[in-house]
């Protein structure tokens, strides 16, 4: 993929040049959609949380986890795998010093994130999910997997990178107001922020439109591009004004 440029200009106007040949190159298949599935391979019952608004307990999630180690195929489904690689091709900058990852599942994205960024932390709310994870990224000292339950719970410092994967969509309006300041909050100026959720919107409380579109509200953020899907829309922004020295 073409290298993103940094001039202040592109970072503001410029498309994700690039996404559409990695897309090419790992073929247009139809994408299985981003559904939990059971040991058995059958899809998960998920309650109707949307039409309730509000964010999707962690107890539901540590259900799935208890049925099946990989209940979105994190490992085996072609959907994540495609997606994966569009977000890591999505990435403006060649390297990073410190990024974050809410909603890192069992680590698949992570252990790839890893590999562009000098300190990465990375955070689930279920135990089960983090244990692999931990497992997954071992021998990378510079990668640390925690337990916890943002928007409530956030790590400490500033990052240059934050990458927010199929995590805000199951928030109600309040925990995504909250995640979205926090998330500005922590990013450094001219850092970036990679935003990616499956579509349509299904059972949960946000849709991808409407969770994209919330950050791109504010005026702390720019758009650097947008790349859609039928199964999923991946957004990089920025954090306004220059990095500091360092």
């Amino acid at each position: 993929m073409e290298e993103f440029r940094h001039s202040r200009s592109w970072r503001v106007t410029a498309p994700l040049r690039g996404l559409g040949d990695a897309a090419r190159r790992l073929g247009l298949l139809k994408a299985r959609s981003s559904v939990p599935r059971s040991s058995e391979g059958q899809a998960a019952d998920q309650p109707e949380f949307a039409a309730a608004q509000q964010t999707v307990p962690v107890e539901y999630f540590e259900t799935l986890y208890a049925d099946n180690p990989d209940p979105w195929g994190f490992e085996t489904e072609w959907y994540e795998e495609r997606k994966y690689a569009l977000t890591i091709d999505s990435l403006p900058k060649k390297r990073y010093r410190r990024a974050f990852e809410p909603g890192c599942g069992i680590g698949v994205l992570t252990a790839t994130l890893a590999t562009r960024c000098d300190s990465v932390i990375s955070v689930d709310c279920v135990a089960r999910a983090v244990r692999q994870a931990q497992d997954r990224v071992q021998g990378m000292a510079w990668v640390e997997v925690r337990e916890m339950t943002v928007p409530d719970q956030w790590p400490e410092g500033s990052f240059d990178l934050i990458v927010i994967s199929e995590l805000a969509r199951y928030f109600g309006d309040d925990d995504l107001g909250q995640l979205i300041d926090r998330t500005i909050l922590s990013l450094k100026h001219g850092a970036d922020l990679v935003l990616v959720h499956h579509r349509p919107h299904g059972a949960v409380p946000q849709s991808a439109e409407a969770v994209h579109g919330a950050f791109a509200a504010r005026g702390e953020l720019v758009r650097l591009g947008s790349y859609t899907q039928p199964e999923f829309l991946l957004d990089v922004l920025a954090r306004a004004g220059q990095p500091a020295f360092e």
